[in-house]
């Protein structure tokens, strides 16, 4: 799980020296039951936190990358203070099931240093002092989640869903830095299912996107509450052949829905901000939802 944040200033003269940076990281963490574990071959600037002892559980860490005030490293967003720079400080790796960590060195971080801003690298917004101010009085109830919202008050995530034994239906939150929970789920069905196994994406008010894939390709299946319909991938609609796949149910899909694989992560993160289908792909059209009484 790769996902990063950036801690930035808008001034590079604000940064802390790597000394005083590192030292300000070790009184954070003493201060907030977190440990500072220093990089093993030496690297200063290199640095885990974690919550519990490391051989109790060796996953559980950020690692932790801190840029000397005198690196001129930056970054431009087109969608922040028309694409001013922002001077990295401190860069941190591993985020993903560690977000409360992330939350309870951050917050104190920027309590000493007001003009930081945290930026989530799939994210087009940054989080300030007065943005983890507002979430600390509810962060018992976001704990896994409070980064997956936009200080603007929108939210992106979604629901994973999905059933392997017939009868106990597994759900997930998941969100854009999260799509791998797919192929996780994916995984544990081959156990049982014999076929690409579908899971469902839900979106509050917006509908459902059904994800099935093998190494290499995969069928999207999309329910659209505001246009009341189903979607479909179109990968070429002129192949032939059809194979067995798993929708709920072992049911036989033609070839020409198949598309490669590396268009439907994008396409599932797409949904799950958004809630609309990729124009990266082609879509058949749209057929109506059975309903009984219908001929």
């Amino acid at each position: 799980m790769g996902t990063s944040a950036v801690i930035f200033f808008d001034d590079k003269n604000e940064r802390p020296s790597i000394n005083q940076l590192l030292k300000d990281c070790k009184e954070i963490c003493l201060d907030n039951n977190l440990d500072f574990l220093t990089n093993p071959y030496g690297k200063v600037t290199e640095f885990q936190i974690t919550d519990r002892p490391l051989d109790e559980d060796d996953t559980r860490y950020l690692i932790v990358y801190a840029d000397d005030k005198t690196d001129d490293d930056y970054r431009e967003f087109e969608w922040y203070n028309d694409c001013a720079k922002l001077y990295i400080c401190l860069w941190v790796e591993k985020i993903g099931f560690r977000e409360d960590m992330l939350f309870l060195f951050a917050y104190p971080f920027f309590q000493r240093y007001p003009s930081a801003k945290l930026w989530i690298d799939w994210t087009d917004w940054l989080f300030t002092l007065t943005d983890l101010e507002k979430i600390a009085p509810r962060f018992d109830d976001c704990k896994d989640s409070w980064c997956c919202k936009n200080p603007d008050g929108s939210e992106y995530y979604a629901t994973l869903s999905y059933c392997i034994d017939g009868h106990n239906i597994i759900e997930k939150t998941i969100c854009p830095y999260t799509c791998w929970l797919v192929g996780f789920a994916q995984h544990e069905a081959e156990k049982v299912i014999t076929a690409p196994f579908a899971v469902d994406i839900t979106v509050e008010g917006k509908g459902v996107m059904s994800v099935a894939q093998t190494k290499d390709y995969g069928i999207l299946s999309c329910y659209l509450a505001e246009k009341d319909a189903y979607f479909i991938s179109l990968g070429n609609e002129h192949a032939t052949g059809e194979a067995n796949y798993h929708f709920g149910d072992y049911c036989i899909m033609s070839n020409k829905y198949l598309i490669p694989k590396a268009k439907i992560e994008p396409a599932i993160k797409e949904w799950i901000k958004h809630g609309v289908l990729s124009k990266d792909i082609q879509w058949n059209p749209p057929f109506k939802k059975y309903k009984e009484g219908d001929e």
